[in-house]
């Protein structure tokens, strides 16, 4: 069976109308639910993503997904 590679993107100019949050949540359904190997490019400076992981991470829960090296 042939490997294919999917490109998403989301983007909008607007800030504040959830680019991160649904990129977290379609990260995360497509590694649990698809058992799909996701990488995740943030070229945001604001660094949301980066932030919402690390917070995950330091509350004690476990992160939506883990990251490897």
């Amino acid at each position: 069976m042939s490997k294919s590679l999917i490109i998403a993107s989301i983007a909008n100019s607007k800030g504040g109308c959830g680019k991160s949050t649904m990129t977290m949540f379609l990260a995360a359904a497509l590694a649990k639910e698809k058992s799909k190997k996701v990488l995740i490019v943030d070229t945001d400076e604001q660094r949301t993503i980066t932030d919402i992981w690390e917070g995950e991470k330091a509350s004690g829960f476990n992160p939506l997904v883990t990251v490897e090296d």
